[in-house]
């Protein structure tokens, strides 16, 4: 359908640690961060325990925007690729029955 081929567009203009879920962690610490909610389309504090969890996972609410939301609204006519500072691995983000589905490569 259009929407999922809009949807599949959209998604693949973000980066693929944008599309991740929140991962609190495995440790038992109680710092303060910030995730980007996909769903909601903002980025969301939540309890990160230390260690352990994704890279969907930023310091300040800024820095998630920077990223996630800010980051790819591009101006009329611009083009090119957005320059990541920490070097990631590649990810596929796919839609498959309404379903976010991330493949490594």
């Amino acid at each position: 359908t259009m929407f999922s081929y809009l949807l599949c567009l959209e998604l693949s203009l973000l980066p693929s640690l944008c599309v991740m879920p929140m991962d609190r962690g495995l440790c038992k610490a109680n710092e303060k961060r910030f995730f980007y909610n996909l769903t909601i389309g903002r980025c969301r504090l939540f309890s990160y325990t230390g260690c352990g969890g994704n890279e969907n996972n930023f310091t300040s609410r800024k820095a998630c925007a920077k990223m996630c939301k800010k980051g790819f609204i591009s101006k009329k006519g611009q083009k090119g690729v957005m320059k990541m500072r920490r070097k990631r691995k590649k990810q596929l983000v796919k839609l498959m029955d309404g379903e976010i589905v991330i493949e490594r490569i």
